[in-house]
């Protein structure tokens, strides 16, 4: 999918976790280990995974520098 202006925050960010979750499956990491690399909670992992970011917008931003 293409993320457009006339995308919804909420599409935006289930996109983006669609995105994340396919890199980290292509490195074959699994939640656990692409979080202790983010340093972030394996559970921050997911909810970013699920879209579901809310405050944890800063996991996001790490995880999205080593995505």
């Amino acid at each position: 999918m293409r993320i457009t202006k006339q995308a919804t925050a909420e599409v935006v960010l289930n996109e983006m976790g669609e995105r994340l979750a396919r890199i980290r499956l292509d490195r074959n990491l699994t939640q656990a280990q692409q979080a202790t690399q983010a340093g972030v909670s394996r559970r921050s992992v997911e909810r970013l995974e699920a879209g579901t970011v809310g405050t944890q917008s800063p996991g996001f931003i790490r995880l999205s520098g080593r995505a």
